[in-house]
């Protein structure tokens, strides 16, 4: 398993990208809500993701932090092209 860490802009540009890059479908039941069972399979690997604002994290900046835990091999994981961040202290994990 692998944790990626991603940065967007806002949620909709978290949407696109994850939509585009994943096959993700939102799961907020309202426009702008939370994100629920954040769970899919992109090319065969399943994915868990954690909208970090919607757990109460707060970023240090702008913009919409969102951690992909990749149950695949890392250079299985697809390409998050400049979203892709490497936290110093990472503030929100995955449980087992």
């Amino acid at each position: 398993m692998n944790t990626i860490y991603l940065r967007f802009s806002d949620r909709a540009d978290a949407l696109a990208v994850l939509a585009s890059v994943l096959s993700y479908e939102s799961t907020a039941r309202v426009p702008g809500g939370m994100e629920e069972g954040s769970v899919g399979w992109c090319d065969g690997v399943r994915y868990d993701l954690c909208f970090l604002s919607d757990q109460g994290v707060a970023s240090a900046g702008e913009g919409d932090l969102v951690n992909v835990l990749w149950w695949g091999e890392g250079a299985s994981a697809p390409d998050f092209g400049g979203h892709g961040v490497t936290p110093s202290t990472p503030r929100c994990g995955f449980a087992a």
